[in-house]
């Protein structure tokens, strides 16, 4: 994280000291989010609410560094019956990153982004009160039913891109995504590749007899894939303001000789 930041500084600096003007812009919106795990498993079915906020920095027509910030949600049906780890859980991320398009000054721009960041890790299990499809949510922060410890956070590394409409010289649209990977199997709070009764705590048996339709019935109970880390991805609609644009209107990109002219967010007619 420090040697990632100070690169940035570093690029700043030397950005700054060619003299290439500076873009700062906010954007904000809804959006969805989706999961893969091994409650989920290897595809994306489940899709949840989610928020974001970012703030870009021009550096140059194709580069960009942004910070962003999201809350969202996950959630999966487990897809083995007789495990039933069926989970859902709210997050907020932070990062940082790089955002490059290779058709900079044009009204849709497409872009590729990549960055770094941190997640919070909060899974709450369902838990079956009857037979009717009654259940409630149980949330373990700190230790999971199987006995594994459930961090606080985890390592994010978004990698992704999108779209950029110019609206006007203030305002443009942007759609984008990013796949979030993680370093760590414990998003949906299914780590151990087994778990032993022996070494439950009573309130970790009561879960695991609630949750397996024929109860606790052996030793050893078969649980997830600890090699295998969690993937989330999130999908944004947002508005995008240019903090430092022109309130006059703005010219177009080129003259009448075909010579370019320097316009940070232009205005098309």
């Amino acid at each position: 994280m420090k040697f990632f930041y100070l690169l940035s500084l570093l690029i700043i600096s030397t950005f700054s000291t060619n003299s290439l003007k500076a873009q700062w812009s906010v954007s904000f919106g809804p959006g969805i989010a989706i999961y893969s795990g091994d409650v989920a498993g290897p595809t994306f079915s489940d899709i949840r609410p989610a928020g974001n906020m970012e703030l870009w920095y021009k550096l140059s027509p194709s580069f960009y560094l942004k910070a962003g910030a999201s809350i969202y949600r996950i959630f999966a049906k487990d897809i083995i019956p007789s495990r039933n780890r069926t989970f859902r859980s709210d997050h907020l991320e932070l990062y940082s990153g790089f955002v490059y398009t290779p058709f900079p000054a044009k009204r849709l721009m497409p872009f590729a982004s990549a960055g770094i960041g941190i997640t919070s890790v909060n899974p709450a299990f369902r838990v079956p009160t009857d037979e009717l499809g009654g259940h409630w949510w149980w949330i373990s922060r700190r230790l999971g039913p199987d006995g594994s410890s459930i961090p606080s956070f985890g390592m994010i590394f978004p990698i992704g891109g999108g779209l950029r409409y110019v609206i006007n010289s203030r305002m443009a649209f942007i759609v984008d995504g990013a796949l979030r990977f993680t370093n760590t199997d414990m998003l949906d709070g299914v780590g151990t590749a087994q778990v032993v009764v022996a070494n439950l705590s009573q309130t970790g048996i009561n879960y695991f007899e609630a949750v397996r339709p024929n109860g606790i019935n052996s030793e050893i109970l078969q649980n997830g894939n600890p090699n295998l880390k969690d993937v989330y991805g999130v999908v944004t609609f947002k508005l995008q303001i240019n903090l430092g644009g022109s309130t006059t209107k703005a010219t177009s990109f080129k003259s009448k000789s075909g010579n370019k002219r320097g316009s940070a967010c232009p205005t098309y007619k």
